[in-house]
């Protein structure tokens, strides 16, 4: 016997009327003091602690458990964000316009830690590189989890299938793209800040140097 009552019942045939009207007129609506107090609470304490993810169905079921990276955990994933920025780069593009690009610099000529731990920003640049490198979202992904080498295109294989089916869904990657970068914000701002700089001066000498033929 159904629990739901006549409120619940009608709110829900509600929600779907709303969201169209909102898709209509281009209004947010506000968020409530109870969403926003959660907003402030999220960005106060961050995400940081273990969390276990499961996915898949059946006999095919696989479960990780999120923690910071390790030492050759962030070797591993700052090598594959290193190969997919010097893709981006082979076309002439620079660091400073990559960031650009994505709303970080700006007018600024310095980057910041902040620019990079907000998830929007993070995400732009994230699909700026994925263009240059398509497998770079599925790679992140199993590094953030710590999934073993051999096991990651069976996995990659169970996180593509739709939810209904234990894929991977919205909420889940983005909680786990967020959760990755509380629980790594020391390593990702010493990686942009101090070593993305020098690595766009050091390509940029080489090239120079190139150009003119010294040695």
């Amino acid at each position: 016997m159904s629990t739901e009552t006549p409120a619940k019942a009608a709110a829900a045939e509600k929600k779907p009327v709303a969201v169209v009207a909102e898709a209509i007129s281009g209004k947010t609506p506000e968020p409530s003091p109870v969403e926003e107090a959660k907003e402030v609470l999220e960005t106060i304490v961050p995400n940081k602690e273990a969390k276990t993810w499961t996915f898949g169905k059946g006999t095919d079921v696989v479960t990780y458990v999120q923690r910071p990276l390790s030492y050759f955990g962030k070797m591993e994933w700052f090598a594959l964000l290193a190969e997919a920025i010097d893709r981006v780069m082979q076309d002439g593009t620079t660091v400073t316009d990559m960031l650009s690009q994505v709303g970080v610099v700006g007018d600024r000529s310095s980057i910041s830690v902040s620019d990079f731990t907000d998830a929007d920003t993070f995400i732009r640049s994230m699909a700026k590189l994925a263009q240059a490198m398509p497998e770079f979202f599925e790679e992140s992904y199993c590094m953030w989890l710590n999934v073993a080498r051999g096991d990651r295109e069976y996995v990659k294989a169970i996180m593509k299938q739709p939810e209904d089916d234990g894929g991977l869904n919205d909420e889940q990657g983005f909680e786990i793209m967020e959760r990755f970068l509380d629980q790594n914000v020391g390593a990702i701002e010493s990686f942009f800040v101090e070593r993305l700089p020098k690595l766009g001066k050091r390509a940029s000498a080489l090239m120079t140097r190139k150009v003119t033929g010294k040695k």
